[in-house]
């Protein structure tokens, strides 16, 4: 990846006040490897060009040009959503679970036994969604950004990623729905048992918030329902299958993108 050179082709497409980005990746078509130019102005996208070293096929480009931007835009939505909620810690679930097993060793608590299980739930959650995203992103930054290529089984690993992030966000919020009044009496009995005390402050700190954040969750679940179809969110799942639904959400997207493509350009 020669960067002058993809930057010389990338300023003849931009626009006064505009700052140029290029992508750390290359797609191949035909034996080139084509790169996405970014344009933006106010830190807001206005356009696209695909460039690559040689002289350019403008097919090519244009095929090029699907993969990369759609690459672009769901890496986007990965980072910013996805690797976030993958750093959460599954100590927040898993230490409490802990002091709880400790006192019922002793004791029989009926409450505090459902809500052991429930936070046992939650953490299991995370705990494979923080396996996946470190693989993914330890992929990213060693393989893709050191060889500055990406193929069609890295579109690929990516939209499974995404489709484990929305899965497991979607499970989390419907366990913390579903059992909303049942962790929050665990949360009472754990402070009248003085259980509570025995967490360190960030534990404490996470369990009060977790349990404020009802509404929020509420929302946010009703908005999943209506933006992805059913089978994303059953048990028995097929992933061939929601990865077309991610595939055809990609491709009506893609037409919005094309609006901004400056170069090349379809039937040019």
């Amino acid at each position: 990846m020669n960067a002058e050179i993809l930057l010389s082709k990338a300023y003849k497409h931009k626009r006064l006040f505009e700052t140029v980005l290029i992508n750390p990746f290359g797609y191949m078509v035909s034996g080139t490897y084509y790169y996405l130019s970014i344009y933006k102005r106010k830190n807001k996208v206005k356009g696209y060009s695909v460039i690559s070293e040689d002289d350019p096929v403008e097919n090519d480009a244009l095929e090029a040009f699907e993969i990369l931007v759609l690459y672009t835009a769901y890496a986007n939505n990965y980072f910013s959503i996805g690797e976030k909620r993958g750093q959460l810690s599954t100590d927040y679930f898993f230490k409490p679970v802990s002091v709880i097993n400790d006192y019922l060793i002793n004791n029989e608590n009926n409450v505090l036994a459902k809500g052991k299980n429930i936070l046992l739930e939650y953490g299991n959650l995370q705990k494979d969604l923080k396996k996946r995203v470190i693989g993914f992103s330890n992929d990213y930054d060693h393989r893709i950004l050191k060889e500055n290529i990406i193929t069609d089984q890295d579109y690929e690993n990516l939209i499974e990623i995404l489709i484990h992030v929305d899965r497991v966000q979607y499970f989390q919020s419907k366990t913390l729905l579903e059992n909303f009044e049942v962790l929050k009496r665990m949360l009472a009995e754990m402070k009248e048992t003085d259980i509570f005390g025995r967490l360190p402050k960030e534990n404490k700190d996470f369990l009060e918030e977790f349990l404020k954040g009802k509404k929020e969750v509420e929302q946010s679940l009703k908005e999943f329902d209506q933006d992805r179809q059913a089978d994303i969110l059953t048990d028995n799942h097929d992933m061939n299958e929601i990865k077309k639904t991610y595939y055809k959400n990609g491709f009506e997207k893609l037409q919005r993108y094309k609006q901004d493509l400056r170069y090349p350009k379809q039937g040019e």
